[in-house]
């Protein structure tokens, strides 16, 4: 009687587990985003298989059973919660849903075909739970909004960060703009090469996401002689620093103010799946290079994973850092590591003068070893919720270029770094104080 009675309990939570699966599914908008997703991740092993594999050998091509089955189950599991990203409609779950694009899904390839190490992996797969579980779990804050004449204050701050800018252009650069973005690098060497002071260094990194803050306020106010000025400042800040991502910025900006509606976060998937199918089977032909795959799918996803893979071999052999080398080493308590850890990586890994920066599970393994797939989480969607607090009012067409622009930095340098040496803090202070009547439908009855 009792085996079924046990048997009865079993078969009602399975008939229940597939009626909750039909009904999710039997929504169109779930249908589209689900195919998505899935679609991407089939897209992320053609341009590996065909394209990364092929043309650099540090990454290997293996089919293993065992590998690519539990790949499919945990990318099939995390369907869902990363579809409750597209329903938050916050700030964050938009950088969090470009962690997932970037490096969860590329990961999972990486895993298929790469020969991970399954300790790397599982270790990661833990971080991704736990920082998926704080991403949907945590509430979220909302200030009440300022209600000040904030217009002077931006022009001040819009004046003298154009006149740093161009200072700094002059003194450095002999007014020389950059006309090739293939040339970045001569360009970013030779400004390196100057040992310019930090007091400089500093604010310089944070100008790009300032200046594009203010010169969409001013395209908001149909400003757009001043907003076209200041988005020409920022790309005089991209002929000093050689950033790409300084570069791209302006686009993004100016593209997702002008078409973005908040229903297209779920063709976020579809619109890579079609740059993935792009660069497959157009790119080379049309082009004559792979620039699209250069930056994005080798430099931004898959490489940034094997790095972090590099930090977990060092970190789990070697001296952990426990947070020593970028904050407490100012108050007298110093590093074990001397030199600048991304380019000891550098030398160690890729036996070349470079610096492997690395964010996520890679600045996890670096600060607090396997304890960072507990902690980490933690500190990044805390991070987050500042984002959500300061520009929860805020309409997405401003916000979403800074999603992206901020979830590149968290993926590929340490948290510490993408908070303040770039900007991140600095953007949310400035957005506290954006004029609090701009919300998409007050914007849309202008």
């Amino acid at each position: 009687m009792q085996a079924q009675s046990v048997y009865i309990h079993k078969k009602y939570l399975y008939h229940r587990c597939l009626g909750l699966i039909f009904d999710f599914c039997r929504s169109r908008y779930n249908f589209f985003a689900v195919s998505g997703l899935l679609i991407y991740r089939v897209m992320l092993d053609f341009v590996y298989c065909n394209l990364i594999s092929r043309f650099y050998s540090m990454f290997t091509c293996e089919s293993k059973v065992f590998n690519i089955t539990l790949s499919w189950i945990i990318t099939i599991l995390m369907i869902i919660p990363i579809i409750k990203l597209y329903r938050q409609n916050q700030v964050s779950s938009i950088i969090v849903l470009c962690f997932n694009m970037a490096y969860f899904l590329p990961m999972q390839t990486l895993y298929s075909f790469s020969g991970l190490d399954s300790r790397f992996y599982f270790s990661a797969m833990l971080y991704w739970a736990i920082l998926m579980v704080w991403q949907l779990s945590l509430p979220i804050i909302i200030m009440r909004p300022f209600n000040i004449n904030i217009g002077k204050i931006y022009a001040t701050l819009a004046v003298c960060a154009s006149l740093f800018i161009i200072i700094i252009f002059v003194r450095y650069t002999d007014c020389n703009l950059i006309l090739d973005i293939n040339e970045i690098y001569k360009w970013r060497t030779a400004f390196l090469g100057k040992h310019i002071n930090y007091f400089i260094l500093y604010p310089l990194a944070c100008m790009p996401s300032v200046l594009s803050i203010l010169a969409l306020y001013y395209l908001n106010n149909r400003l757009y002689i001043v907003s076209l000025l200041l988005f020409g400042i920022v790309y005089v800040h991209f002929s000093i620093s050689g950033q790409r991502t300084t570069f791209f910025l302006i686009f993004f900006c100016l593209i997702f103010y002008f078409i973005y509606k908040e229903y297209m976060i779920s063709w976020f998937p579809w619109f890579l799946s079609a740059l993935g199918v792009f660069t497959l089977f157009f790119e080379y032909e049309l082009i004559g290079s792979r620039p699209i795959f250069q930056l994005f799918f080798r430099r931004i996803i898959f490489l940034t994973i094997k790095v972090s893979e590099m930090y977990f071999d060092y970190f789990t052999h070697h001296h952990i850092d426990l947070m020593r080398y970028k904050v407490l080493q100012h108050i007298g308590i110093l590093s074990p590591y001397t030199s600048k850890v991304p380019t000891m990586i550098g030398w160690l890994y890729f036996n070349r003068n470079i610096n492997a920066n690395n964010g996520m599970v890679g600045d996890a393994f670096f600060a607090f070893g396997y304890f960072g797939m507990l902690i980490m989480p933690i500190i990044i969607i805390l991070c987050l919720r500042i984002f959500d607090f300061c520009a929860n009012s805020i309409d997405k067409r401003v916000l979403i270029s800074f999603c992206i622009y901020y979830s590149v930095f968290f993926i590929n340098v340490n948290w510490i770094a993408a908070s303040i040496i770039h900007g991140y803090l600095v953007a949310c202070l400035i957005f506290i104080f954006w004029p609090c009547g701009i919300s998409r439908q007050e914007m849309n009855a202008k």
